[in-house]
């Protein structure tokens, strides 16, 4: 029974209460729902350029390994002496067993030298003889107009390598050049190496997507949009679906043509996983609340409820206690004055 006052229930200002306090906290709970999902999506992006990082910092180890390489070939002074004698024996009694080690602990695919005309002294490439002229390689070409190193992807003769050259300088003049090449392998297992994910490596020649290298099976993902994009030079970011993130990124020779591109597919889960607990957490307080003033409600409705019958009972005592019956006689037998 509820308690009344004046034909209105009492509980009335309570449950007013009550409704106004849930509104504001469904504005609040909308904002630290706002709030958090920027956070998790400030995350997300910060956890793309991340990945986008790893691979440009991938390519940058390989160069940079690669010029190691070759400064370990111009800093040989026995080497430098059969160059500049065109002693072929003695460079290739050197040079060979050093390519053939390099082959299977740096993925070097070609070491190449040149004199000053970019006419071949030496190659470990069998199509590539002694004096076979070089220099229409666009890289090998830079590098001896300029007399500088060069890093950068070559995908000349359909072979795509980093490619790394280093100028000779003998007695103070420029000879030539060291060229090492290294296949798109050791650039995967690079990546790999660098974090999770399922990466591939894929030659770009117009909308056709050849794969090159791969540490899972992979398929290409690209439209028609994406390959103008990476064309253009653009990073590709998107995701498949709420729980995968794919990332493409262009990789361009000398030039600043696009002529492959780094494919990774890897898990958004953790975010997602993020996100629902997230709602989740906000949901349980909401319910807790509704739960605690409910409760809170209901017991001050029963107190009022049993205040109001007591009242109601003591009233009733006190009429019959103190009334008065004006014809009943006293007990001395007098009757009223």
């Amino acid at each position: 029974m509820k308690a009344q006052d004046h034909g209105q229930p009492r509980w009335q200002p309570v449950w007013s209460l009550l409704i106004a306090g849930l509104l504001l906290l469904g504005l609040m709970v909308w904002n630290v729902t706002m709030v958090q999902s920027r956070i998790l999506h400030r995350a997300e992006k910060d956890y793309w350029q991340e990945q986008t990082k790893k691979i440009s910092a991938g390519m940058e180890g390989v160069n940079q390994e690669s010029e190691g390489l070759a400064l370990k070939i111009v800093g040989n002074d026995k080497l430098m002496e059969a160059f500049k004698e065109r002693d072929k024996a003695q460079m290739n009694k050197i040079l060979q067993p050093t390519f053939n080690q390099w082959k299977q602990s740096n993925g070097v695919a070609e070491i190449s030298l040149t004199n000053q005309e970019g006419q071949a002294i030496w190659s470990s490439a069998s199509d590539i003889n002694y004096a076979d002229d070089m220099s229409y390689q666009r890289i090998i070409g830079k590098s001896l107009r300029q007399k500088i190193a060069v890093s950068a992807l070559d995908s000349s003769e359909n072979n795509d390598l980093l490619v790394t050259t280093l100028p000779i300088f003998i007695d103070g003049k420029y000879a030539g050049l060291c060229k090492i090449g290294v296949s798109m392998s050791r650039l995967g297992s690079k990546l790999q190496k660098s974090g999770t994910g399922q990466f591939a490596i894929f030659q770009l020649n117009g909308i056709e997507s050849m794969l090159l290298w791969s540490n899972k099976k992979a398929q290409p993902s690209l439209n028609t949009a994406d390959t103008k994009k990476l064309h253009d030079g653009k990073t590709i970011s998107a995701s498949p679906d709420r729980s995968t993130g794919l990332l493409l990124v262009p990789l361009q020779d000398i030039d600043g043509i696009t002529v492959a591109y780094v494919q990774n597919k890897f898990s958004l889960g953790e975010f997602l996983e993020a996100e629902i607990m997230n709602y989740a957490l906000l949901l349980m307080v909401l319910l807790f609340v509704v739960m605690a003033n409910y409760v809170c409600g209901r017991r001050r409705f029963d107190a009022d409820d049993d205040l109001g019958n007591s009242i109601d009972r003591i009233a009733k005592i006190n009429k019959v206690a103190f009334s008065i019956d004006a014809n009943k006689p006293k007990p001395n037998g007098q009757p009223e004055e």
